[in-house]
């Protein structure tokens, strides 16, 4: 019987040893799992946000201009109250016109020509014949006078600095404009504390 006993043992073993389980899978680790991608946020950081229109440009839009696009970004506009028949106006227009390309190229001034020659049309010859771009507009068009931070001149060369809400900043002769980057430059200095300021004020 104890050889019987031990035959049967040494079988069993035998089926024990020659058994192989079947290869299990490697546990996953928790952290290889696949995610969804999520959405990039970097798409949101690159988008700028928009420069909204400022009281300025949403009134030129109410007002028939002769020609020229107006800047509806901008920081500083000026108003320039002009005209072809007048002789102070156009000894001031070719350096206005030079100070007009500075303006374009930087994007943060514009300036409006209110004409004071009798038709619109003698407004778009005026501005065209220094061939610039300037918008322009008849003194007398419709809403000119609602214009934020317009009024109209005593006499012509005429001009009126404003921000883009229409607050006034300089006025007097044409050569006011020379001041547009000095000015810009203030208003983003103040932009910028002021949102030191509210930064501050959330922590």
């Amino acid at each position: 019987m104890k050889a019987i006993k031990m035959l049967a043992l040494a079988m069993g073993l035998c089926v024990m040893t020659s058994y192989v389980a079947p290869a299990q899978e490697p546990a996953m680790d928790p952290t290889e799992e696949t995610e969804a991608p999520k959405k990039s946020k970097k798409k949101k950081d690159k988008k700028k946000k928009k420069a909204k229109a400022g009281a300025v440009a949403k009134a030129l839009k109410k007002v028939k201009r002769a020609s020229g696009k107006v800047n509806q970004k901008a920081l500083v506009y000026v108003y320039l109250q002009s005209a072809s028949w007048c002789g102070p106006c156009k000894q001031a227009m070719p350096g206005i016109v030079e100070q007009y390309k500075e303006m374009r190229e930087d994007g943060r001034a514009e300036i409006v020509l209110v004409g004071w020659d009798q038709t619109p049309d003698g407004v778009k010859s005026y501005i065209e014949g220094y061939k610039c771009k300037m918008p322009a507009v008849h003194k007398d068009a419709k809403n000119v006078n609602k214009l934020p931070g317009f009024t109209p001149a005593q006499g012509i060369p005429f001009a009126i600095m404003v921000d883009a809400e229409g607050n006034v900043l300089k006025s007097g002769s044409p050569f006011v404009v020379n001041q547009w980057k000095a000015e810009v430059e203030k208003l983003e200095a103040a932009a910028a504390a002021a949102e030191g300021d509210a930064a501050e004020g959330e922590e």
